[in-house]
């Protein structure tokens, strides 16, 4: 099961947004997956686990904080995301 997480880019500034592309919600949802690309590791297990890496790599980083619960989300499905990242970290 993939981690799961919802993003709070939703509530980010997107003045700079460019209104004369077409649909406001489509501009809207690639400013929001442009902000969050690099702010957020989202995925199954191994995609998790090479992004880890690849900041690691890239940054020389060997401490992450992980945010594994936002509002409106089950408990289970926070336990559950902590769980994975420990077996991501573990191995």
């Amino acid at each position: 099961m993939p981690l799961r997480m919802r993003s709070a880019a939703g509530h980010w500034n997107t003045n700079a947004m460019p209104m004369h592309h077409g649909d406001y919600r489509i501009a809207a949802r690639r400013v929001r997956l442009r902000i969050s690309r690099d702010r957020f590791i989202i995925g199954d297990k191994e995609s998790v686990k090479e992004e880890i890496a690849r900041y690691r790599e890239l940054l020389g980083v060997d401490h992450f904080i992980m945010r594994c619960q936002w509002p409106g989300l089950p408990q289970e499905r926070v336990l559950g995301s902590i769980r994975r990242l420990g077996e991501i970290f573990a191995s």
